[in-house]
């Protein structure tokens, strides 16, 4: 599914920016271990008196200039990127600091005030809380620090708990939480179309502390990745997080190194072996097949078209990146059944879309269903029927909105 990432290689070959977070974020995007190498030599200059880490160096004399968001994240990117490659770790010593540091602001022992939207103390110690935890150095008592309503947080918060929950093995409740928290995340899923969002995620946009719906994906891929009570859910949710991109990358950094490193993840447990030889597919005595040997890789969108490539679901979808990997079926009188079957190695992914000329003989929804109501208050010409209007008319009409999840706030046109 995620073959490359050939996209978000050419994002981050094009970054420009440098701050802290930027050089990090991208020297693991490029897997470049001289990039980070060098980013990590001069680590020990970002971070404040207390051992928090800043954007850019402060200048000689400051201090307390540090960020927990962006300590928290350091550590747990470096965390992740350490299972793919151990090349891209923290220093030893650095993250001894970082982490006291952490411990202190989780425990009050020091504050750090940014200004921001929205109140946010308790989201930044979750974070760092969670961050800890993937390093052995969160203690259950620092869960005392938080108000646990994880009903109420947003859902990248509510992600880091289950991250606590499966890292702390001595929290209290432990077993009980994580199912309320897997709870919870999937009754906040929703697929639309081709692709997957969680419910609130305009209101889930908490961009000061970098975390937005492409990240929060990224995160809970990441999570729940090894969890068996996920493993049906994921290839739906992987190729269903690629669909978020455009122009083959997501929109920020920290959503293209997630994204990056959640579908490294993927194909290492669920693609680790290369697909070959022949996918048959038969229906109604009418069969094709994919020879793997002939399948390539698009180069760019215009060669897709040129070679019979054709468009997603939609208009807003990204073109395939793939060229001679469909198989295109008549339909059959009847009842069919389709079966497809791999010869060869590996488990290739499979996509059925069904295309037909039918007659729409009740109202088709997507996510929403939406029904109209027109009344007649006072029609201009009283000799029409009812439901003939002309200039003049006062009519009432009425839209009636039910959304299959939470939209927080929609505008209708």
């Amino acid at each position: 599914l995620a073959e490359g990432l050939p996209g978000v290689r050419d994002w981050w070959a094009r970054y420009p920016y440098a701050c802290l977070e930027q050089q990090s974020s991208k020297a693991i995007g490029l897997r470049d271990a001289a990039m980070w190498k060098n980013t990590m030599e001069r680590l020990p200059t970002y971070l404040d008196s207390d051992g928090l880490a800043n954007y850019f160096p402060p200048p000689p004399g400051s201090s307390n200039t540090g960020s927990d968001t962006l300590t928290a994240y350091l550590l747990q990117a470096a965390f992740e990127m350490k299972k793919l490659d151990p090349q891209f770790a923290l220093p030893a010593a650095s993250v001894d600091r970082m982490a006291d540091a952490l411990a202190k602001f989780v425990d009050g022992k020091l504050e750090r005030k940014f200004w921001s939207p929205r109140a946010d103390l308790e989201v930044r110690k979750l974070s760092a809380i969670s961050a800890l935890a993937m390093y052995g150095k969160a203690r259950a008592g620092m869960l005392t620090s938080i108000n646990i309503a994880p009903n109420d947080w947003p859902t990248q918060n509510v992600v880091e708990w289950l991250s606590i929950l499966q890292n702390m093995k001595d929290a209290p409740n432990r077993s009980k939480l994580l199912d309320e928290a897997n709870l919870i995340l999937r009754a906040r899923l929703s697929f639309q179309g081709a692709k997957v969002f969680f419910a609130n995620e305009n209101n889930d946009y908490w961009w000061w502390l970098m975390q937005n719906g492409d990240t929060t994906l990224a995160r809970f891929l990441l999570v729940v990745m090894a969890d068996p009570a996920w493993k049906d859910d994921m290839p739906r949710l992987a190729s269903s997080f690629i669909n978020r991109q455009k122009s083959g990358a997501w929109s920020t950094t920290t959503a293209n190194l997630w994204g990056a490193m959640a579908l490294e993840r993927f194909s290492r447990i669920y693609e680790s072996v290369p697909v070959t030889g022949m996918t048959e597919a038969s229906m109604g005595g009418k069969s094709g097949s994919v020879d793997w040997s002939k399948v390539t890789k698009a180069q760019d969108s215009i060669e897709v078209l040129a070679q019979g490539g054709k468009r997603g679901v939609g208009p807003t979808e990204p073109l395939v990146q793939w060229l001679n990997n469909t198989i295109d079926l008549p339909w059959a009188s009847g009842q069919q059944s389709l079966k497809v079957q791999q010869k060869g190695t590996g488990k290739p992914w499979l996509t059925v879309q069904s295309q037909a000329a039918i007659p729409l003989k009740e109202a088709l929804s997507a996510g929403y269903q939406i029904t109209k109501t027109v009344t007649a208050v006072e029609q201009a010409n009283k000799s029409l029927p009812a439901g003939q209007y002309t200039r003049g008319d006062v009519l009432r009409v009425t839209l009636e909105v039910n959304a299959s999840a939470n939209m927080t706030w929609v505008a209708i046109t």
